[in-house]
């Protein structure tokens, strides 16, 4: 008699293959949406649900759902901004794995397969995975690199190199440790989740460019540094201050003087050549050793 036993090490079906919820937060641009969509939608990886919330109240896009099964919608009565969007959606998420899409993105359709597969051959202390992007400028096409992992706290501090929120897939469980979105926050958002699931869990990274953004005209670029100077600059550094600080006294300084230079270098691109030249010289102030600083103040000067 021949006795057929599973093997051990091999998972069940839905272990390899988990419920992944899709969700995609939306504002008033319901074409690119559908773009969005129709990307999940043609995923190789079949075991997905997708939730549409849509933050704009007097823009109804419940017409360009595809009818789908797996598709469900979220309508917001008010503008309540991305962060509370997105955190509406994982409550109503029911997968073992969470992904984000910008309404305005779109994937290559092996992304989500890609990054079950690193899941599934890596230990429970992975929480992040994220992928290489490819963004497209009207003619041009740029190309951004994902090849940082493990624990990778001390380097998001500084920079935030897994960049846009459509790149990642993030386990359930460290969310449920971790917590959603800081809504206090009008920018900076994905860099401050980023940092906080660092402290929880590893990141590795699919380097190949199965994300793709599309930033066009000015889509991407809005007036908003009075709210990134005044709110979300001190909040950040109110929030991660004693963290940096736990990397050393010249870690510490090194940080206060990037974040400054990165609020330096986004007045640079809305033309505010006075506070470009007051972030750099802030800057300076906490580190003098890096040389961006002194750039972004010639720059400053030649606005004049």
């Amino acid at each position: 008699m021949v006795i057929t036993m599973n093997k051990p090490d091999q998972p069940s079906e839905k272990k390899r293959n988990p419920l992944v919820s899709v969700i995609i937060p939306t504002y008033k641009r319901p074409k690119k949406l559908q773009r969005a969509i129709e990307s999940v939608v043609e995923q190789t990886y079949k075991n997905w649900e997708l939730i549409v919330v849509n933050d704009h109240p007097e823009c109804d896009v419940r017409d360009r759902l595809p009818d789908h099964d797996a598709i469900r919608y979220v309508h917001h009565d008010d503008n309540q901004g991305a962060p509370t969007a997105r955190n509406n959606g994982i409550k109503r998420s029911e997968g073992k794995f969470v992904a984000f899409l910008d309404d305005d993105d779109e994937w290559d359709s092996k992304k989500i397969e890609q990054q079950v597969a690193v899941f599934n051959n890596s230990y429970d202390s992975l929480g992040v995975v994220y992928t290489g992007t490819e963004v497209r400028r009207c003619n041009n096409r740029t190309y951004n690199s994902a090849n940082k992992k493990d624990n990778l706290t001390k380097k998001l501090l500084k920079e935030n190199f897994v960049g846009t929120l459509s790149s990642v897939l993030v386990r359930r469980s460290i969310i449920e440790q971790v917590g959603g979105f800081d809504i206090r926050f009008p920018s900076w958002q994905d860099k401050e989740w980023y940092i906080r699931l660092s402290q929880y869990c590893e990141f590795k990274p699919v380097n190949k460019y199965l994300t793709i953004r599309h930033m066009t005209g000015d889509d991407h670029i809005s007036d908003d540094f009075e709210q990134l100077s005044e709110n979300t600059y001190p909040l950040f550094i109110n929030k991660f201050g004693n963290l940096a600080r736990s990397f050393g006294y010249r870690y510490y300084r090194q940080w206060r003087s990037i974040c400054a230079q990165n609020v330096s270098g986004y007045a640079l691109r809305l033309n505010h050549a006075t506070e470009a030249r007051a972030y750099a010289t802030r800057a300076i102030f906490w580190y003098p050793f890096q040389h961006q600083s002194y750039i972004n103040i010639v720059k400053s000067l030649y606005m004049e």
